[in-house]
C-alpha cells in the first residue's frame, strides 16, 4: 500500500443536494451483486516466479527470494508445481530495482532484474533470461493435435508453414517460433494441403500451448481443459485440509454414468487423494461446451470465499491456484496464479465518481506500474480490451493519490475507501467531454495494456462545471 499523500485538491464549497444524492444512489447501484460474481481477479503487488525443472516436481528444500543488493531479500511464501517445473509466490520488494532473484535447490542460481518488467508473472530461463510468458522463455508456442486430425503442418500468418516437431500421449505437436515481442498470431491446421477446422488466433503473451481436437471446436489452452476438466489448486496456510470439499453447479458435468459424484451442500465434490506442495487439488469434469464453472470450496457452512465463484475457463485456461483469504474488492477469490490476462472492463457500470472538474473518486488501489487515463467520445462507442483504448476522441492522463481529500470523506462517508485521480483540464473541456461517453482506464505502465476500465457517475461534476452564482427566484423589473 502506498503512503498517504498530504497534498489535497480543493473542492467546491457546496455540492448541489440533488447531485450528491444521485451520486450516492449510483454508487450503491454500482456495487456488484455477490450472486453474479465477475471473472476472477489476481492478487496485486505479488510476483509469480516460475523456475525451470522437471514437470510437476518440487525439489527438496527449494526456495525463491528476491531483493536489492545489500538489502534483505523477500522470500516466497507459497510454492506450486506446473508443466514448466515449479514456481513461488513472492511479495513485490519495497526496494527499487535492480533486483536479484535467487533460486536455491541442491545448488544456488541467480537471475538479474535491472528494471521491473511490465508484468508480475515471470518465467526464469535456463540461460539467465527473464521472460513474461511461457512461450517467450521457451522461444516457441506449442500447438498440440490429435492423431485423428491427421495434421501434417501448421500455417502461421506471416511465417509460413511449420512442420511437426514431435508427439506425446495427446498426439503430434508443432512448435511455432516466438520472441519476447510476439503477441497474437493466427494458425491454420493443415492435412495434405487442406484446412483442418477454422483458423484460430492465439496469444503468445497469455499461454504457451494450445490443444486442438476433433472432439471440440477451437483451441483449448491447458491439457486439463483439453481433456474436459477444470483444475483448482487450493492452499490453506495452516494446512488443515480435513473436511474441505467443493460445491458445484453450472459447468459441472454431473454424469453418474461416467463416475461423477452427485454433489449437494451436504455431499461436497472431493479433492484428489494426494496433496502437493500447494495443497489440495480439485479436478472437476466439465459439461460439454462449458465456458464457466460455478464453485464454492467449503467445510460444512465455512466457505473459503463468502460469494459464489465462477471460473472463466477461457480466460484462465481452466487450471488455477488459489490461496485461502485472497479476495478482491468485489469479494471474489483473487487467484494467485496464473495472473490472468484480459481486461476487467465493464463500461455499462459506473464505479468511478467524478466529483469536480479536477478530481475523480477511484474505488481501487493502484499497482506499482499503473497509469490512468480519462477517455471520452462525443458519440460513444469506446471499447477497452487488451489491444488498448479504441473509439475515443480524447484521452487525457490522470494522476493517482491514495485516499480522497478529508472534506469529501466527512461529507460523504461512503467515499472513505476511494482513492483520488486528478485531472488537469479546464471547465470548458470537461463540459465538452460530459456531452458524450466518458471512461476511466487503468493500464500497465510498462506494456500499456489496459488492466481495468469503468464508466463514471457524473452528478457531482455537473454541479461543479455548470454552477450558478447569481440570484434565485422571480426578479421584477419595471
Amino acid at each position: 500500500m502506498r503512503p498517504r499523500l498530504l497534498h489535497r485538491t480543493r473542492r467546491p464549497a457546496q455540492l448541489n443536494s440533488l447531485g450528491a444524492v444521485a451520486a450516492l444512489l449510483l454508487s450503491l447501484l454500482a456495487v456488484p451483486s455477490l450472486l453474479n460474481s465477475a471473472a476472477h481477479a489476481s492478487v496485486p503487488d505479488r510476483f509469480v516466479i516460475h523456475v525451470p525443472g522437471d514437470a510437476r516436481q518440487f525439489p527438496a528444500d527449494a526456495s525463491i527470494s528476491i531483493g536489492a543488493e545489500g538489502e534483505d531479500a523477500t522470500a516466497a511464501g507459497i510454492y506450486g508445481v506446473d508443466d514448466y517445473g515449479w514456481f513461488g509466490i513472492v511479495d513485490v520488494p519495497n526496494d527499487s530495482t535492480p533486483w536479484t532473484v535467487t533460486v536455491s535447490t541442491d545448488t544456488e542460481r541467480t537471475w538479474s532484474v535491472q528494471a521491473q518488467p511490465a508484468g508480475n508473472e515471470w518465467w526464469l530461463g535456463p540461460n539467465g533470461h527473464v521472460a513474461l510468458s511461457l512461450a517467450a522463455v521457451r522461444g516457441f508456442y506449442r500447438v498440440h493435435t490429435t492423431p485423428a486430425q491427421a495434421v501434417d503442418s501448421v500455417s502461421v500468418t506471416g511465417a509460413g508453414p511449420v512442420a511437426g516437431t514431435g508427439s506425446d500421449d495427446f498426439g503430434p505437436y508443432f512448435d511455432i517460433a516466438v520472441t519476447d515481442a510476439t503477441r497474437k498470431f493466427t494458425v491454420q491446421l493443415k492435412s495434405s494441403g487442406a484446412n483442418v477446422g477454422a483458423a484460430i488466433k492465439l496469444d503468445a503473451r497469455k499461454f504457451g500451448e494450445a490443444w486442438f481436437s476433433d472432439a471440440f471446436a477451437g483451441a483449448r489452452t491447458s491439457r486439463a481443459w483439453a481433456d474436459g476438466y477444470a483444475v483448482i489448486h487450493y492452499n490453506r496456510s495452516g494446512e488443515d485440509y480435513d473436511g474441505w470439499g467443493m460445491h458445484l453447479w453450472d459447468g459441472y458435468r454431473n454424469d453418474a454414468s461416467k463416475g461423477d459424484p452427485a454433489v449437494s451442500w451436504g455431499a461436497a465434490f472431493p479433492p484428489l487423494a494426494e496433496t502437493d506442495v500447494w495443497g489440495l487439488t480439485f479436478r472437476v469434469p466439465l459439461a460439454d461446451g462449458a465456458s464457466k464453472m460455478a464453485w464454492i470450496i467449503h467445510k460444512g457452512n465455512d466457505k473459503s470465499v463468502p460469494a459464489d465463484q465462477f471460473l472463466d475457463i477461457a480466460q484462465t485456461g481452466g487450471e488455477v491456484w488459489y490461496s485461502q483469504g485472497d479476495t478482491d474488492s468485489d469479494a471474489n477469490a483473487a487467484l494467485a496464479a496464473p495472473l490472468v490476462g484480459g481486461v476487467a472492463a465493464d463500461l455499462t457500470r459506473a464505479r468511478a465518481i467524478w466529483l469536480n472538474k479536477g478530481l475523480i473518486a477511484w474505488p481501487y488501489e493502484e499497482s506499482e506500474s499503473s497509469k490512468f487515463y480519462l477517455a471520452s467520445a462525443a458519440n460513444g462507442g469506446i471499447a477497452v480490451d487488451d489491444e488498448g483504448i479504441r473509439g475515443a476522441d480524447v484521452v487525457m492522463p490522470l494522476s493517482y493519490e491514495f485516499s480522497l481529500p478529508t472534506e469529501y470523506i466527512q461529507d460523504q462517508p461512503y467515499l472513505s475507501n476511494y482513492n483520488s485521480l486528478q485531472l488537469d483540464a479546464s471547465a470548458a473541456a470537461v463540459r465538452q467531454m460530459l456531452k458524450g461517453q466518458v471512461v476511466v482506464v487503468e493500464v500497465n505502465g510498462g506494456s500499456q495494456v489496459p488492466i481495468r476500465a469503468t464508466g463514471l457517475q457524473i452528478g457531482s461534476v455537473l454541479d461543479d462545471v455548470y454552477s450558478y452564482s447569481g440570484g434565485l427566484g422571480v426578479q421584477w423589473q419595471g
